[in-house]
């Protein structure tokens, strides 16, 4: 009996085994994950296709927030990503020494304009649609259609990263003839847009491209002052 226990435990022992070896568990959870962390983009989207555990983990915005702060932590070589001669093409260089490491192909077939850019996603427009789209790994997302589907009245658009909820956003600024100005907000978290408060009445935002720094959208403004939208929520004027 005693040999038929040992037996049937040590059977049970190597069948887990076996399976953490098949799912690529072999090393205690958070060391796998210190390694995974750890690899460069091009490996991460090789370890993929290793099982669907994997592919799922990588994927998980979790993840993709600790994988960037990790990447930060060690100081590796940042990149500038510069628009070439090219209409659908971008250039990705070394930051410190400018040296071209690789050319990358817009996956828009159509004209399009450069929102903004962070943690390296950009924000692009072409008149009609917002996407967003990560060059290090060739994957771009269309965003869902607003409540506002009519993009004629699309004054301006910003675009930046929600530190305290892990979150991308896109800031929309809609004005319908001579009425005041609507919002809207886009998550990447939740997929989905929302309005909010709107801007003063009486001021006319520009434009031109916005400004993105710590969790806060900057447009220059008719009055001489900058229209200032928090990823919070909140909305204010700056002389």
């Amino acid at each position: 009996m005693g040999s038929f226990v040992f037996n049937m435990s040590t059977t049970l022992m190597y069948e887990r085994r076996r399976r953490r070896i098949r799912d690529g568990q072999v090393l205690p959870e958070e060391i796998f994950l210190k390694i995974l962390e750890r690899l460069p983009v091009k490996s991460l989207l090789q370890c993929r296709c290793v099982c669907q555990s994997w592919n799922t983990l990588i994927r998980s915005p979790d993840f993709i927030s600790a994988h960037l702060e990790t990447s930060v932590m060690k100081k590796a070589c940042d990149y500038l990503l510069i628009e070439t001669s090219k209409r659908d093409c971008f250039s990705i260089c070394c930051a410190e020494t400018f040296s071209k490491c690789l050319d990358v192909k817009v996956p828009l077939s159509h004209f399009y304009a450069v929102i903004g850019s962070c943690n390296g996603l950009l924000c692009m427009s072409d008149f009609i649609s917002i996407y967003l789209w990560n060059p290090s790994i060739r994957k771009i997302k269309r965003l869902p259609i607003g409540f506002i589907q009519d993009t004629t009245y699309v004054v301006a658009i910003g675009f930046g990263f929600h530190r305290s909820k892990n979150d991308y956003k896109v800031v929309r600024v809609m004005r319908f003839e001579r009425k005041e100005f609507e919002v809207e907000v886009y998550s990447l978290r939740l997929n989905s847009w929302r309005k909010i408060s709107v801007v003063p009445p009486d001021v006319g935002v520009s434009e031109d491209k916005c400004a993105f720094l710590n969790g806060v959208v900057y447009w220059s403004t008719s009055l001489h002052s900058l229209a200032v939208r928090s990823l919070e929520g909140s909305c204010y004027l700056m002389k």
